[in-house]
């Protein structure tokens, strides 16, 4: 119990104002939830004082991040998420293809155009050859322009091969946002994945809706029961 109790014990300090899940709980009276503090730990409580008791922050944070763990920081979820990464990217490419066809057959041109300007200069008169190289100049911008524009279009992303070192360093990746990222940051991504985690700790429940919807359109929804077992 003592060992317990040291590991839930945590400085004040370090957690002011430290609560990665204010903006997304919601009590089962329907008010929202808020961060507050003692001495020794950080809780979350109803806003409206429903008379609900407070939940230890945590316990509740680390159900969270425990969940998300299980749901994408695992080898299957991270091929999941590159094969849809990889759909997206292929889907972009198709969108591309005819700006790309273009911006080739405005080089193709150009390159013409600037090779019969060459030709008539090597015969031409002072005051044609003036205005030749004018036109010859404007070619050249013209071009590079072109250029430009090819090499915007190529330096899109292309798809990733999926290797066990990619997902290793995804995974890897995840787990340094969770555990090591600044507040703001976990929180932004927290924020991100859920639409709301609703709270009754007066039954010891607690489950959160997800962003993304399932194949029925409806949002998922998942216990956040860590913190129960603590």
């Amino acid at each position: 119990m003592l060992v317990r109790r040291r590991k839930d014990r945590l400085a004040p300090q370090r957690y002011a104002g430290g609560y990665v899940l204010t903006e997304l709980l919601r009590c089962a009276c329907g008010s929202p939830m808020v961060g507050t503090s003692n001495r020794s730990y950080r809780y979350y409580r109803c806003k409206a004082r429903c008379g609900r008791p407070s939940v230890r922050a945590n316990d509740l944070d680390a159900g969270v991040m425990d969940l998300i763990r299980r749901t994408l920081v695992t080898p299957k979820a991270v091929r999941d998420m590159v094969h849809l990464l990889n759909e997206d990217i292929q889907m972009r490419a198709e969108r591309r293809a005819p700006d790309l066809d273009e911006a080739k057959a405005r080089i193709r041109k150009l390159q013409q155009e600037d090779a019969n300007l060459r030709r008539a200069l090597r015969s031409a008169g002072p005051r044609a050859s003036e205005r030749i190289n004018v036109e010859i100049e404007a070619v050249a911008a013209e071009f590079e322009a072109a250029q430009a524009r090819i090499a915007e279009l190529d330096q899109a992303k292309r798809p990733l091969r999926i290797t066990t070192k990619l997902v290793q360093q995804t995974i890897d990746d995840m787990n340094g946002i969770l555990d090591h990222a600044p507040l703001a940051t976990r929180a932004a991504w927290v924020r991100d994945l859920f639409e709301r985690i609703d709270v009754d700790s007066r039954d010891e429940k607690a489950v959160a809706i997800w962003r993304a919807a399932t194949d029925e359109g409806v949002n998922r929804s998942d216990s956040v029961y860590e913190w129960l077992r603590r």
